[in-house]
């Protein structure tokens, strides 16, 4: 983690409290398991940056695992400090320990200088060196910070000593943390998402429930006995998952969140405090020939106690009346103001033949897999194309059967998209996306998933107002609905604000949303000259697809723009090497014509600084 570049807008110099906090081993739990580490340290940022704030002070960086903050006192950081790790003990203590993620912060004031964009001196560095000398779990300051805290509230501090700190001229004075805590109705705790749940003896830390009813759908259990019907269970809770949404009056948690706990055993009230919610629907599949059984339960997240529980054992064709059972059911329960007439507007067309719905969802899982497959360095459209060749037989089988048109639609973007084959940035191959989302909602005009991708298609095709237009008829209908393609949709339009505000949104309600809509989210963040944002997400991105070369283009960019050019280049070069031939006036520019020409030249501005070829 670096401290030469912290941002900050003022001039001149002035004294300021600088904290540096990291993960103690974090470079050893990305190597065991990328994917939950990354998904573990976004949790975690999600409760302990809000407290910065309520603590009186404020982010300035947090690329990786690192927290780079300013506090207008030493008092203030100190007992941010103590809070960060009163919170981070509770939320590890049910995590089994080789994959705890325990925090080691530096304190240190100082007299920095500072320009249009950064403070420096030795005063940053110092909170640097500290934080790297501290034990974990703990946390070290240097002497100026301990003069001022010494015998304040209970906490014990331990002289390490002088020390002698890379790079900084004068030994440093070092005292660490012992011992003591914060009240549990401390103001370091109450901030508009998080909030201590408990006594002093526990201070579970939790997101605050929406005033509407929420829910979360838990993959359910494949109890076929057979792996190969997993994609059967997945199915069902997703087809569960899109018709909750509908309705306007529900929050319905993301796929990809709810999807982090599938083969777990876990605590529906641990569940209900890390989503947010009330209620959790968790059940079970079993198919074995032409007849499945499906068991389902409705339980009240905030005591565990059971609301409702069914099965059903009927054959395989009857899925579809299953599914609206257990969405009728649930819904007056969920939600008293969604009305009778709202439940049946809202009830979906399903295909005449389960057989096209089975095919269909093995569609899903290729195109799943596609997206899997986009952190190699050069992905290829196998799985893509194995998706329309299943959509095909879906659609052979029955041809009005909406959601395979807008999958279908979906692969045609795609392909328009990535420099596939020949379908790459074609018209006729956006026409063909344009007809088969359109046939989509001839079908079900109000399925809020194809209106996202009409929105999409119009947007590739350079129709920004009528793209915005669709995107802002869905978000009036259900403003509880996300998608990444909205966050696109609104950088296409000149819109980054919006843009930004979509893609935040997603991220609270989908912590685990694809990747494209960080994407998407950073670079907005970046034509608005957010610079330390935009590279904070796409280092975030590059973590989990190190070998993609498209993140790091972009995280290169943003990095020369901060005046980072050592590790911009660094990222440069791995581009390279993924991707030798590309250029930006050849590659990139003839891939983004939705975008408009002002953002393309800032974006052109930063990757050639940061060594890109034109």
């Amino acid at each position: 983690m670096t401290s030469a570049q912290v941002l900050y807008p003022d001039e001149g110099r002035r004294l300021t409290v600088i904290l540096a906090a990291d993960i103690f081993g974090y470079s050893a739990l990305m190597g065991q398991d990328e994917l939950r580490t990354v998904h573990d340290l976004k949790g975690h940022q999600a409760v302990v940056l809000p407290m910065v704030g309520n603590s009186g002070g404020r982010v300035i960086d947090t690329a990786g695992d690192g927290i780079f903050a300013e506090f207008p006192s030493v008092q203030k950081a100190v007992r941010f400090s103590v809070a960060l790790q009163m919170v981070m003990a509770e939320r590890n203590r049910d995590v089994e320990p080789s994959r705890r993620m325990v925090f080691r912060v530096g304190i240190n004031q100082a007299d920095v200088v500072s320009d249009e964009t950064r403070i420096y001196g030795d005063g940053v560095n110092i909170a640097a060196r500290l934080e790297g000398i501290c034990e974990p779990g703990s946390i070290a300051i240097s002497g100026k910070v301990y003069d001022e805290v010494a015998g304040l509230w209970d906490f014990e501090w331990e002289d390490a000593g002088e020390h002698t700190l890379k790079n900084i001229r004068q030994p440093v004075r070092v005292y660490r943390y012992k011992g003591g805590t914060l009240p549990p109705d401390a103001p370091e705790f109450r901030v508009s998402d998080v909030r201590p749940n408990g006594t002093a003896a526990s201070k579970t830390v939790v997101i605050d429930l929406p005033d509407v009813s929420s829910i979360a759908v838990l993959p359910f259990n494949n109890m076929s006995g057979d792996k190969e019907q997993e994609y059967f269970a997945d199915g069902i809770t997703e087809d569960l998952i899109t018709e909750l949404s509908r309705f306007n009056d529900l929050i319905v948690i993301a796929r990809n969140s709810t999807f982090q706990y599938k083969g777990k055993a876990v605590d529906v009230r641990v569940v209900g405090r890390e989503l947010g919610v009330r209620y959790v629907l968790e059940g079970s599949v079993r198919r074995s020939g032409d007849r499945v059984r499906l068991t389902a339960q409705l339980i009240n997240a905030e005591d565990g106690s059971h609301i409702w529980a069914d099965k059903y054992d009927r054959k395989i064709e009857d899925i579809f009346s299953i599914q609206d059972e257990l969405v009728q059911t649930i819904t007056p329960i969920l939600a008293c103001q969604v009305s009778a007439a709202e439940r049946e507007r809202s009830r979906s067309k399903p295909p005449e033949k389960w057989q096209a719905h089975d095919i269909y969802l093995r569609a899903v899982e290729s195109f799943k897999a596609f997206a899997d497959e986009l952190r190699n360095p050069v992905p290829t459209a196998k799985r893509l194309d194995e998706c329309r060749t299943l959509i095909a037989e879906c659609l052979s089988l029955d041809p009005d059967y909406a959601r395979a048109h807008a999958l279908l639609s979906g692969t045609y973007t795609t392909k328009w998209a990535m420099q596939f084959d020949r379908e790459y940035l074609q018209p006729e191959t956006l026409e063909k996306a344009l007809t088969s989302v359109e046939t989509a909602l001839r079908i079900e005009p109000e399925d809020q998933i194809a209106r996202a991708q009409y929105a999409h298609v119009l947007s590739f095709q350079q129709r920004r107002d009528r793209a915005y237009a669709e995107y802002r008829t869905v978000r009036k209908r259900n403003p509880h609905f996300t998608d990444w393609r909205f966050t696109s949709v609104c950088l296409a339009a000149g819109r980054p604000e919006e843009a930004i505000k979509e893609g935040e949104m997603l991220r609270r309600a989908d912590p685990f949303a694809p990747r494209i809509s960080l994407h998407f989210l950073s670079m907005a963040n970046y034509v608005l000259g957010r610079y330390d944002r935009a590279a904070t997400g796409y280092a975030e991105i590059v973590q989990v697809s190190r070998q993609f070369p498209i993140p790091r283009r972009f995280l290169a960019a943003s990095l020369a723009q901060l005046g980072q050019m050592d590790e911009a280049r660094l990222h440069a070069d791995h581009a390279r090497q993924a991707q030798p031939d590309w250029t930006f006036s050849k590659d990139f520019v003839p891939s983004v014509p939705h975008l408009l020409p002002e953002h393309i030249a800032h974006i052109r501005e930063g990757m050639l600084k940061a060594g890109l070829p034109d």
